[in-house]
């Protein structure tokens, strides 16, 4: 019985410096991390997507465009221009703001003016054509609209059958990629969300479609279209609106 209680009494420091050890490797220090982002056709190059940091990290994001382009990193929102011309440096440590907490899975995605970088209609983007994985069953899609305002629409498109992903990424058997949003034919935004708010400045009827594509922009020949009417004020950017397309180029996941 004596040797029992030697025997406990030894290994009580042992379990401590193992508890100790434990815990120093689960708490892991806050670190500096770079990403480079070069933002062509519309994608990001050479880099997989989400982005993973730990809450507190220090973080530094290089851009560079083919086109003139406002970046914006959602959650955060931290949005800085980047120009054909000039890389661009986002720095910020990853704790909590005053519009979002510190950890989760923020998008960050590129606004562009509509009709630059030959992606105005939807000809241009549909000249490749995706196509199903084997044995997988034909997505379905439908909208729905709500009239937030005289010159604010809100979209929200139903599907079956069908992922949505920001990046390419292989579809591992699933169809997969965003939808694209035409008013009128034209192309105002490309989304892998199912839920969005679009400006129109111009009153009356109006034709909403909604198409399919993977993420190289190549259409699974699946759409759907709505018609909504709109009052009688053209807002304050009058007749001849420019609007904004946003693109998701990936996500930053921030981790406790």
């Amino acid at each position: 019985m004596k040797n029992h209680h030697t025997a406990s009494k030894s290994i009580l420091p042992f379990l401590g410096l193992l508890l100790t050890f434990l815990l120093s490797c689960s708490s892991s220090k806050p670190e500096e991390i770079s990403f480079t982002l070069e933002i062509r056709d519309r994608q990001i190059e050479g880099i997989s997507s989400p982005l993973q940091i730990q809450k507190n990290d220090k973080v530094r994001i290089f851009i560079t465009a083919d086109e003139h382009v406002t970046f914006h990193l959602h959650g955060y929102d931290i949005k800085r221009v980047v120009t054909p011309d000039d890389a661009t440096t986002i720095a910020f440590t990853a704790t909590a703001t005053a519009t979002a907490t510190a950890t989760g899975s923020f998008p960050f995605t590129m606004h562009a003016t509509l009709g630059s970088n030959d992606h105005g209609h939807r000809e241009s983007l549909h000249e490749c054509k995706a196509g199903l994985p084997s044995n997988w069953p034909r997505p379905t899609l439908s909208l729905a609209t709500e009239v937030l305002s005289d010159h604010e629409i809100r979209v929200i498109v139903h599907l079956t059958d069908f992922f949505m992903a920001g990046t390419p990424s292989g579809n591992h058997g699933i169809a997969s990629g965003h939808w694209h949003l035409f008013v009128d034919d034209e192309l105002i935004g490309m989304y892998t969300v199912p839920d969005v708010v679009i400006p129109i400045y111009e009153k009356g009827h109006h034709t909403l479609t909604a198409t399919l594509t993977d993420n190289n922009h190549c259409s699974f020949d699946i759409s759907t279209s709505i018609m909504v009417e709109l009052g009688s004020h053209r807002g304050e950017r009058g007749e001849h609106a420019t609007h904004e397309l946003e693109i998701e180029l990936g996500r930053l996941d921030v981790r406790p």
